[in-house]
């Protein structure tokens, strides 16, 4: 019985150390936590002291609030894109779209005589005749045509005059580019009035007035005329389209 009575009180005692360890315990901590208040309380006073008197920062009701600008990341390599296959325009069509004329189309030539009057000697087709002024055979590269001293010549077809001089044979002599490969040689003119290089015509045109074809100066008075189809001689009345009428 006195042994149960002894654990008794001993189970006791032990209680009574663990309650009062416990206690003390908490009043450690609670010393320690004042402790650590007042040191805080302690350094914040100082820092406040420390600080001149109106630099205090303050926030006000109106103070603005600008957040921090995020830092620019560099941008990204743009992709590289294939260039676009490059298309041709539509070409419009228009349904009652007049004709292009092609400017190496021919265009029409009107030809006509160059003088009003008779035809003298005819082109010999390199065949050598008889001249009476000069006395010997030679070739008759063209055809005169007959008229009176001082009328009016004129271009057998519209063209640019291309050349204009005094040959010792032929007189004074016009060339006219009629286009189409076709050149007129118009020689025996008069020195008066005589046509200016460069100038175009038409077949209303004057190249000049009827001169002296000094070769030819024993026939009546005349003009020489020599045509030339893609740079070769051929004969003027083909030309002029005269060959039916004069036969």
């Amino acid at each position: 019985m006195e042994n149960e009575k002894q654990k008794t009180d001993r189970k006791a005692q032990i209680k009574r150390f663990l309650q009062y360890r416990g206690a003390a315990y908490a009043a450690g901590l609670a010393v320690l936590a004042a402790a650590v208040i007042g040191r805080g309380v302690s350094l914040r006073r100082q820092m406040r002291a420390a600080l001149p008197s109106g630099d205090a920062p303050t926030l006000s009701a109106t103070t603005e609030y600008r957040p921090t600008a995020s830092p620019t990341l560099p941008a990204a390599p743009a992709a590289e894109t294939a260039p676009a296959p490059e298309t041709e325009a539509p070409k419009p069509v228009f349904e009652n779209a007049a004709p292009t004329v092609s400017e190496t189309e021919p265009r029409q030539l009107s030809f006509g005589a160059p003088l009003s009057g008779g035809i003298g000697d005819d082109y010999s087709m390199g065949v050598p005749v008889y001249s009476d002024t000069m006395g010997d055979y030679r070739t008759h590269n063209g055809v005169d045509f007959l008229g009176q001293a001082g009328e009016e010549v004129h271009p057998v077809a519209a063209g640019v005059v291309t050349n204009v001089k005094e040959d010792r044979l032929y007189g004074n002599t016009v060339t006219v580019d009629h286009g189409q490969g076709i050149v007129s040689v118009i020689s025996g003119l008069a020195d008066e009035g005589l046509i200016r290089t460069g100038m175009k015509v038409t077949r209303n045109s004057v190249l000049g007035v009827v001169g002296t074809v000094p070769v030819e100066q024993t026939e009546a008075p005349h003009i020489h005329l020599e045509t030339r189809k893609d740079g070769a001689l051929c004969d003027p009345l083909q030309i002029l389209g005269l060959n039916e009428a004069e036969e």
